[in-house]
Order: structure tokens, then sequence, then C-alpha cells
């Protein structure tokens, strides 16, 4: 496939997801570099059933158990879930795309850091020997340059956090600030 039709396609599978990226040439033209669209991929195994850790995924207790306990959202497809790092300096707003309970989460980023903006977040989960394999995917990013490794190490260590928080009760999730007076 061509450079020009792989960017084609590309360009068609966001007008299917629903991504309102500004018109742009193909970065990969631009790059002089084979046209694939940058994603973090994870994959663990979690010995709870699918519905436990769809449920953590989905909720506000559940998040803020393993995310960030600043989190607001409510397992409701068309919602728009806020997640608060860093005492708010940076918040993101997520769509809430797809629930398919227990076994899929699509989220899509409408507000954050600049490279999260019109990225997706995808969970997928499947019965493991007792346990659920989860299989998440970060989607529609621009570049592999600035954040991306940055946010696949978060990723990981946040992952590995739920699972934590499934298997033990416990995770470690980023702590909100508590707002002091002064």
């Amino acid at each position: 496939m061509s450079r020009a039709s792989t960017c084609r396609t590309i360009d068609a599978q966001r007008a299917a997801y629903g991504t309102k990226r500004p018109q742009r040439a193909c970065f990969y033209r631009r790059l002089g570099g084979e046209a694939s669209l940058p994603e973090i991929l994870h994959q663990l195994v979690i010995m709870v059933p699918p519905a436990a850790v769809f449920d953590a995924i989905t909720t506000q207790k559940g998040l803020s158990s393993w995310w960030t306990t600043d989190a607001k959202a409510e397992a409701k497809v068309g919602s728009i879930a806020e997640f608060g790092f860093n005492s708010r300096a940076m918040v993101f707003e997520i769509r809430i795309v797809a629930l398919d309970k227990p076994n899929f989460v699509r989220w899509h980023c409408l507000v954050g850091h600049d490279e999260w903006a019109n990225t997706d977040m995808v969970f997928s989960t499947s019965l493991h020997r007792g346990g659920t394999v989860l299989r998440f995917a970060h989607r529609g990013w621009e570049s592999s340059e600035g954040i991306l490794a940055q946010c696949s190490y978060d990723w990981a260590r946040y992952l590995s956090s739920l699972k934590a928080y499934l298997e033990t009760g416990t995770g470690s999730p980023h702590k909100a600030e508590s707002l002091r007076e002064v």
C-alpha cells in the first residue's frame, strides 16, 4: 500500500471513529515512514471475573481506586468523565463512547493534554483460566515523539494498580492533593 493510500485509509478510520481532528497532511508523509498511527498497547491477566474488571473501569468508585482519586464518572454511554491530576493542573475530559458489559469499554479524550486530544482508549476483556485477560489500547496518537513513551509507562503503572486493586483491594491511584485553606 502506498503512503498516500495508507494516509487516506487512516483518514477514513478517523472519520469512522468520529474524531474531529483538523484536516492536515498525513504526518507520515512528512516523516517519510510507514503510515500507521502510534499506539500504546498493554495486556495483563487479572484473577477476578470480567464483570469486576468492567466495574473498576467504568464506575467512579473503581476508577478512583486505581487511576486517580480525582475521578468523576458514570457508566453511561455519552457521559463525560473527568479525571484530575497534579492538583487539577491537568484535567482530562473523556466521553464514554461504548460500553458492552463485561467485554468492552471505549473512551474518547475531548480535553486534556494536547497530545491526548482526540485519542481513544479501549479496554477489552476475555475469560482466562479463572480470571480475565485485559487488553488495553490507547490509539490515535499523532506522533511517537512527545509524551507517548511516558504515557505508555504511566499506563503500565496504572494498569498494575488496577490489577492490585482488584486482586488485593488496594490500588495505587494518583492522589488528588487536598485543598488547604491558608
